[in-house]
């Protein structure tokens, strides 16, 4: 029953995705295990790093802050868990934030390797 629901989360995920942007720019693979691959090139954003498919499909990785030389701006292969989630500012009244509106793609245990 666990594993039927976790196809049917990733399933909903992939959709909300493929409505998003342009479908023919995305490249998700299932992996065993309710994981992911996704391809793509390895940037460096405010955030922490990140994997760019298309300029409408980015892939946020999870607790780490950038990519060193040997990854940066090349092609990459990123295996991980898939989660997304929205509201992620924290308000702070003080002062202005910057924040990402709409889905943020996330690999959580990320591993990578060149493409």
């Amino acid at each position: 029953m666990k594993k039927l629901i976790l196809v049917g989360c990733i399933l909903t995920i992939i959709s909300s995705i493929m409505s998003c942007g342009n479908s023919k720019d995305i490249n998700v693979k299932i992996v065993k295990n309710g994981k992911i691959k996704v391809e793509g090139i390895a940037e460096n954003a405010k955030s922490g790093a990140i994997v760019v498919q298309s300029e409408d499909t980015i892939f946020y990785i999870n607790n780490l802050r950038e990519w060193n030389n040997k990854y940066l701006d090349k092609r990459i292969v990123v295996k991980g868990r898939w989660i997304s989630a929205t509201n992620l500012s924290k308000i702070d009244s003080n002062r202005l934030v910057q924040e990402i509106s709409g889905v943020k793609f996330i690999i959580e245990r990320a591993r990578f390797k060149l493409r």
